[in-house]
């Protein structure tokens, strides 16, 4: 009844927490439009809860926003971290083309600004497809999409039509009907008239059942109807 005061103790032991924060690449908690941010943590633990709902050591993020994460370490301290990710802007690609309309044999100046680097596509008829300022000069009238990065390390693209006048390149070739690779050096190769003007050409042969048989780039008139080391 409280006459007789006793004290009893017994002591505690405090267990270090260790320390948690979440992580990225770089330590950049920035995300390109279109692109994806791996988050992790900066231990190993026992257990992990993201906001997402994620239950793994890391998550793949695509959007700004606050993300927390709550782990249990070994020890079974419970732990908590926020991290705060956000957007960067996407790149502004400026493309033209000088002009933007040629005749066969002419050539355009194409020219792209907001990247750092730059690779157009289709390469074969440009000067310099990984510089900024390429010559176009196409067979058939063409469409130039020139992507790459900006100082952020987003990518951008953005693409340009040159319409090219006159009669297709196709009509101009003179390709033979018939060829006979026996070996005697008689028309032993299929030839295509007027080819050699147009290095730029791919020329590509299917059998009947639709197989490829064969393929150059450029053609040098040098197909013994061959397949796989053997004749058609």
């Amino acid at each position: 009844g409280n006459a007789c005061p006793v004290t009893v103790s017994k002591p505690i032991a405090i267990t270090a927490a260790p320390a948690v924060s979440i992580t990225a690449p770089d330590n950049s908690f920035e995300v390109c439009p279109g692109a994806s941010l791996v988050l992790g943590v900066s231990d190993t633990f026992s257990y992990y809860l993201w906001s997402t709902g994620a239950t793994s050591p890391t998550i793949t993020v695509t959007s700004a926003g606050d993300y927390s994460v709550e782990v249990t370490a070994t020890n079974g301290c419970e732990l908590k971290a926020i991290q705060e990710v956000t957007s960067l802007p996407a790149p502004v690609v400026t493309i033209s083309a000088t002009p933007e309309e040629i005749n066969e044999g002419e050539s355009s100046q194409l020219s792209a600004s907001g990247l750092l680097s730059y690779s157009w596509l289709p390469a074969e008829s440009l000067s310099a497809p990984d510089q900024a300022e390429p010559v176009a000069t196409p067979l058939i009238s063409t469409t130039y999409t020139v992507t790459g990065t900006d100082g952020n390390g987003c990518e951008g693209t953005g693409s340009i039509d040159i319409k090219v006048k006159g009669e297709s390149t196709v009509s101009k070739l003179e390709p033979s009907n018939f060829f006979s690779p026996n070996g005697d050096a008689v028309s032993q190769y299929w030839v295509v008239g007027k080819i050699e003007d147009y290095p730029q050409c791919t020329v590509t042969i299917y059998d009947d059942k639709g197989v490829k048989v064969f393929d150059a780039k450029p053609y040098e008139n040098n197909w013994e109807g061959t397949y796989n080391g053997g004749k058609r």
